[in-house]
């Protein structure tokens, strides 16, 4: 029987997007507090709330993957005392962020969530 629920249930997406279990779950969150502020849930604004908390999430891991990298980059460049290496694997690391952040950003305007994760990068 669960072979063939798998076969015939194709997973749920929202604008194109495949909704994860936390997507889910935010989605859920924001139709609830709409009832119970009296209102009518906004399918467009719950929507609008996940793909932000998605974005914030992505710019976030971006940071901490950059940060985690470059603090090896930075231990081997001190080894091997070439700095050239440093500012090389910073611009292909940030670069690697910035690809994995638009494959898991959600929403049609990404790009004041990418600034931010720019950044951040460039705080770091």
């Amino acid at each position: 029987m669960r072979a063939k629920i798998y076969k015939k249930v194709k997973p749920k997406t929202l604008n194109g997007k495949a909704v994860t279990g936390e997507m889910l779950l935010e989605l859920a969150h924001a139709y609830t507090d709409a009832i119970n502020k009296g209102s009518v849930p906004n399918i467009q604004n719950a929507w609008v709330y996940v793909c932000q908390n998605e974005c914030t999430r992505a710019i976030e891991e971006g940071i901490r993957t950059y940060s985690d990298e470059m603090k090896d980059v930075v231990r081997q460049a001190q080894l091997s005392l070439d700095e050239g290496l440093i500012k090389t694997a910073s611009k292909q690391i940030r670069e690697k962020c910035i690809v994995t952040f638009k494959e898991k950003a959600l929403g049609q305007d990404i790009s004041d969530f990418e600034i931010t994760l720019r950044d951040g990068i460039s705080k770091k």
